[in-house]
């Protein structure tokens, strides 16, 4: 068991020498006289424990714990004071049986705390006390004073001490703490809410601007696919006219093929009957050599002119053909011309119907932007009805969710005016009882006042006795006081007499100052002015006052200066002048007198009210200087007070801060100013003599009425003490009801509040009933809003619209499509204009060319071969004459050759045709060819502009494409001063920041609704462990109160609902009694009431040892018998040491400790039962 084992002392107020107290476990009891220094050994504990409050160790301050020096010792330089504590069950933290704490104050106000010896911080002194509940602060340390402070706690002071006691301000610390963040935590989501209201108007422009960009951005990839459409189907009908093109090259292919293939069997055939003809030549006999050569140069010959005939022929067919071809290509050329005009004409004419037509469509479109405008506009309307009545019906929801709050808010305010009412009730139940006791401690006040006024009567009856015999008494005692007085006042003035003709012949030598004055009048003396009281004037009011100021040296000598002073003093000499004043005018120093306070009562400086010459003006600053005149004493003493020389009108003379006092100065001035008048005391003699007589009677008669007084006052002190006592009485019941009344009144107070709260809530009530009406009148009228027929209407008119707007539409559509057919027809024709007509009105152009060229060039082989041919039939005649001459021989071979002959002109004939056809044909595949080339150069380059389109393969054409891409061209020409190409960017730069900001924000909420929830578990853990402890303490008190009373005690909540708001009531009940509030209580009963509530606080948070001082000094003998017995069964659990004044509390001690004053110096001995009594010494 941890208890304190040993206490040592030195230097530490009351003990000089080291002292040391050894203590053991058990009850612990420290005896002595009054101011013997008892409490000090508590102070030392306190103190080494780390106390630092001077209050607490009663003293002003720290360096007054030092030891003082007692009577005529030394002052201690330091005090140094040990506990130590038995440690074996290690209930402090320290490794060691004994843990002693130490603590060493020095001089200068510092302080050393050691722990076995180790130097160590304050605050780690307090932290291990407090964690092992040995605290100098905590509740078991019961200081004197303490048990009547608690008993006069008011119930809300009483409910804070139970707090202090609990620990509760942990509680109030962490909520504090709660608070202050859950104000910063709201400030931060006030200011995340500004922010995102900020944020989301800045993302509401970005997101319109990006939805600008991304609708141009949609444009121009819709207007890229109707291009790239268009593009597709110029590809589509491109790729038709190369495939009807390479369709007739392949036929003209094939048929030139088919005519080369025909024309090389023809060669072959050729070239097989000049073979076979060679070898008939080669086969004829030699003899007809001769004859052969012949007929084989005719032959030849004959072949070359048939050969030139038959190229000049094929020539001349060749150049009729090309006449044929030419008149056939004019004419083609011609029928190109017309053509070409005529679908020229047909394309104006389809333009300026597509014009009309477009016109036409135009003013349909026109028609149809007034009926979509219209549309819009009912559209609008109609949005904005909806809008109306969507708001409307959204805040007939919100009404509808307000309505709820609202019913809500009434029931929680029903709910709460229901409480409040149930707690008027107790309150008002409880002043009902507070009300009743009250009055019964009013009667008992009335009753006691009657018995007041009762011994009140009896001592006023008294006193008019005892006051008849004082009076006669006192008018005998002023009798022999003024016959003593008079007595007195004529031996004063004998003495008076006889002292003013001492202070005469002492002070003034009256007759050598006039023999002076007359001297220094004669000239003798140069410089003598005369005599102060000659040289000034003042009014006779002022007489007393200058009189009393200038005093003796009203009679004084003025002289000019230091030469006049010596030449006056050895006139004075010559004279026999012995005793005169003189004050030289050349050393005296200009004064400055400021303004005299501006204050009533005060006249001025004395010296304005004083007349002298100029030239003798500083005359004045000598005698007077800053003296103020005063009307009266009161005013001359405030004056003297501030640090003013002041006189009065009376002549009464005050220095300044009340220095000096002086009056009656003027008459003894008189008196002695009058020395040398006869003087006869023989008559006062004579009254001295009968006054004594008439003193001797009077004191015979004083002291029987002195005896009767004394009877009479003995019983008037009789009646005096009942009337005292009752006035005890009344003043304790004064006190309750002055406590019960101050009760009162807070209930009172307490009362009126939840009054004017439950009006407040009824006022609030009617106000949430009459927004309910409010509320529902306003749902009405936005119900009548929602089933409006005005939407109905403006729908109707749509349709309507809506049905124009559609015929429009078809008819627009419908024009739309003819002027689609007529592009395509104009498109076709154009086509076919420029990749027919003009492709062959060229390519005839060319071949006509080229005919002419051919027909030129044949024209000239014909006159060269007709030359030729000339030449040739010359030398065929004339071999023709030389072959007659072997005609008949060769006539048979000539047949046979002829034949060949024949055969091959048949078959040259034959080639010469398929030449031509091959020619023509070759012609026909060139045009065809070029055509094709110019189609695939289109080709491509409509396929490069499709690339460009974002396709690789064209898409299908849709119909009404091209007036879709016009629309949206125009549309494209109208957003594009709008965009803001860094929109999308800015947009979710913004945007992330939103969400950002918004997952802030609901952080910071989810934060605020935690410290919420935390503040409210605060408040309910706070609200149980005070009510665990309240409850502990109460079921403690009951039991301890009724084993030192027999009675009951219990404590009671004042606001059961509201804990912290209310107080705790200490209710006692002692036998025979009815229950009572502490406050209400007896000195006696209360005092025995509060140590119970004390022995149960200490009971609920046990603690190792306890100190209690002078606790039993206000209780009679069966309670103190109780609480011993009580203080000594807890003694075997915890150790007690109490100071005790009571043999009862003495006897029941495991050890005793007697102190005692010695020198100064507290000294002490010990006792233990069965041990000798020895002095406790180092």
């Amino acid at each position: 068991m941890l208890y304190i084992k040993k206490v040592e002392a030195e230097g530490f107020k009351t003990f000089n020498r080291k002292v040391t107290l050894n203590f053991q476990p058990g009850l612990i009891a420290i005896t002595g006289l009054n101011g013997s220094g008892k409490s000090n050994i508590f102070d030392a504990i306190l103190f080494a424990l780390g106390e630092s409050s001077p209050k607490t160790l009663r003293v002003t301050s720290l360096k007054n714990l030092l030891f003082d020096g007692g009577v005529g010792g030394e002052k201690a330089s330091k005090a140094i004071v040990s506990v130590q504590f038995d440690n074996t069950g290690r209930e402090i933290p320290v490794d060691a049986d004994t843990v002693t704490f130490t603590r060493e104050l020095r001089e200068d106000g510092e302080s050393i705390f050691k722990i076995n010896g180790r130097h160590v911080s304050k605050q780690m002194v307090i932290n291990l006390t407090q964690l092992c509940l040995i605290s100098p602060e905590a509740f078991n340390v019961i200081l004197q004073g303490m048990i009547n402070r608690i008993a006069e706690l008011r119930p809300d002071e009483r409910r804070r001490l139970l707090e202090s006691l609990v620990g509760v301000a942990q509680f109030d610390e962490k909520k504090a703490e709660a608070l202050k963040n859950l104000e910063e935590a709201t400030h931060k989501l006030e200011i995340a809410f500004a922010r995102i209201g900020e944020i989301r108007n800045v993302l509401r422009k970005n997101e319109e601007a990006r939805n600008i960009l991304l609708r141009y951005r949609h444009i121009e990839e819709e207007i890229r696919h109707l291009n790239a459409m268009k593009v597709s189907r110029n590809i589509s009908l491109l790729n038709q006219q190369i495939s009807s093109l390479n369709s007739s090259l392949e036929e003209e292919k094939g048929f030139l093929k088919k005519r080369m293939h025909d024309k090389t069997v023809l060669e072959a055939e050729i070239e097989a009957l000049k073979s076979q003809r060679e070898q008939f030549l080669s086969s004829i006999s030699d003899p007809s050599k001769t004859f052969v050569n012949y007929e084989m140069e005719l032959a030849s010959t004959y072949s070359k002119i048939e050969e030139v005939s038959s190229q000049i022929k094929s020539l001349e067919e060749r150049n009729l053909e090309i006449e044929q071809d030419l008149s056939t290509l004019n004419t083609m050329l011609s029928g190109l011309e017309v053509e070409k005009g005529n679908l020229s004409q047909i394309l104006e004419r389809l333009k300026n119907e597509v014009k009309l037509k477009e016109t036409e469509r135009q003013s349909i479109l026109q028609k149809i932007k007034t009926v979509t405008a219209e549309v819009n506009e009912v559209n609008k309307r109609l949005s904005r009805i909806k809008s109306k009545k969507l708001k409307a019906d959204s805040k007939v929801k919100k009404i509808d969710i307000l309505l709820e709050k609202v019913k809500a808010k009434r029931e929680k305010i029903l709910s709460i005016h229901t409480k409040l009412s149930y707690r008027f009730k107790l309150l008002e139940s409880k002043q009902n009882s507070f009300s009743t006791v009250l009055n019964e401690l009013k009667q008992s006040l009335s009753n006691l006042d009657n018995l007041l006024q009762t011994e009140s009567t009896e001592v006023v009856s008294l006193s008019k006795s005892y006051e008849e015999v004082e009076r006669r008494r006192r008018a005998m005692l002023d009798a022999i006081k003024s016959s003593i007085e008079t007595l007195e006042k004529v031996e004063s003035s004998i003495v008076k007499a006889e002292a003013v003709q001492r202070i005469a012949e002492e002070l003034l030598d009256l007759e050598g100052l006039e023999r002076l004055i007359s001297f220094a009048k004669t000239g003798a003396v140069e410089g003598c002015v005369g005599l102060v009281k000659e040289l000034i004037s003042f009014e006779e009011k002022y007489a007393k006052p200058v009189k009393s100021v200038c005093g003796l040296w009203l009679n004084a000598i003025v002289v000019k200066d230091r030469d006049s002073l010596n030449k006056l003093i050895e006139a004075a000499q010559k004279v026999g002048a012995k005793h005169f004043n003189m004050i030289t005018l050349s050393e005296i120093k200009p004064l400055q007198l400021s303004h005299p306070p501006q204050e009533p009562g005060i006249v001025g400086y004395l010296s304005s009210f004083v007349n002298v010459s100029s030239e003798y003006d500083v005359l004045k600053n000598f005698l007077f200087q800053s003296t103020l005149l005063v009307e009266d004493d009161s005013i001359a003493i405030k004056c003297s007070s501030e640090g003013f020389r002041c006189v009065t009108l009376d002549g009464a003379l005050y220095e300044a801060y009340g220095s000096g006092y002086a009056s009656g100065f003027p008459e003894i001035l008189e008196a002695v100013s009058s020395y040398g008048v006869d003087e006869y005391y023989s008559e006062l003699k004579t009254v001295i003599s009968n006054l004594k007589k008439i003193v001797e009677r009077r004191q015979a008669d004083l002291e029987k009425l002195n005896e009767k007084s004394k009877t009479l006052l003995e019983k008037k002190a009789v009646v005096s003490k009942n009337l005292g006592q009752v006035h005890g009485e009344i003043e304790s019941l004064i006190k309750f009801v002055k406590k019960y009344s101050e009760t009162y009144s807070s209930n009172q107070l307490k009362l009126n509040s939840l009054r004017d709260k439950l009006s407040k809530i009824e006022v609030y009530l009617k106000r949430v009933e009459e927004r309910i009406n409010l509320l529902n009148l306003k749902r009405d009228a936005l119900m009548k809003i929602i089933q409006s027929e005005e939407e109905n209407v403006e729908a109707q008119k749509l349709i309507e619209l809506n049905n124009t707007l559609n015929s429009l539409n078809s008819q627009y559509q419908s024009l739309t499509n003819i002027i689609n057919e007529i592009n395509i027809s104009l498109m076709q024709t154009k086509g076919r204009l420029e990749n027919d007509v003009l492709v062959s009105y060229n390519n005839t152009r060319k071949s006509i060319e080229k005919l002419k060229a051919e027909y030129e060039s044949n024209r000239g082989k014909i006159e060269e071969g007709r030359r030729t041919l000339v030449e040739l039939k010359e030398k065929y005649e004339s071999l023709k004459a030389r072959e007659e001459e072997f005609h008949q021989a060769s006539i048979n071979m000539q047949k046979t050759l002829s034949d060949y002959d024949t055969k091959i002109n048949e078959k040259i004939a034959q080639l010469n045709s398929l030449n031509d056809m091959i020619s023509r044909s070759t012609l026909r595949i060139n045009q065809l060819t070029s055509r094709i080339e110019n189609l695939r150069e289109k080709l491509e380059s409509e396929y490069n502009s499709l690339r460009l389109y974002g396709h690789t393969s064209p898409i299908e054409y849709v119909e009404g494409s091209d007036e879709l891409l016009l629309m949206l061209q125009q549309e494209l020409d109208e957003v594009k001063p709008m965009l803001n190409f860094l929109a999308e960017k800015d947009y979710e730069s913004v945007l992330e920041g939103y969400k950002n900001l918004s997952l802030r924000s609901n952080q910071l909420e989810e934060e605020r609704e935690s410290i919420i929830a935390l503040i409210e578990e605060i408040d309910n853990q706070k609200k149980k462990v005070f009510m665990e402890a309240f409850e502990k303490i109460d079921r403690s008190l009951r039991s301890i109160f009724k084993d030192l009373t027999d009675g009951e005690a219990w404590l009671e909540l004042e606001n059961p609902e509201e804990i912290f708001s209310g107080g705790i009531y200490l209710m006692a009940s002692f036998p025979g009694k009815r229950p009572k509030e502490s406050l209400m209580l007896s000195g006696g009963e209360k005092t025995i009431t509060t140590v119970a509530f004390i022995l149960a606080m200490q009971s609920a948070y046990k603690s190792p040892f306890y100190l209690f001082d002078e606790v039993d000094a206000h209780l009679d003998q069966l309670n103190l018998e109780r609480l011993t017995n009580i203080l000594r069964e807890r003694s075997k659990e915890a150790q007690i040491i109490l100071i005790t004044l009571k043999d009862l509390t003495l006897s029941k001690a495991d050890k005793i400790f007697g102190v005692y004053q010695r020198g100064g110096s507290a000294s002490i001995v010990e006792y233990s039962p069965g041990v000798a009594v020895r002095e406790v010494k180092a």
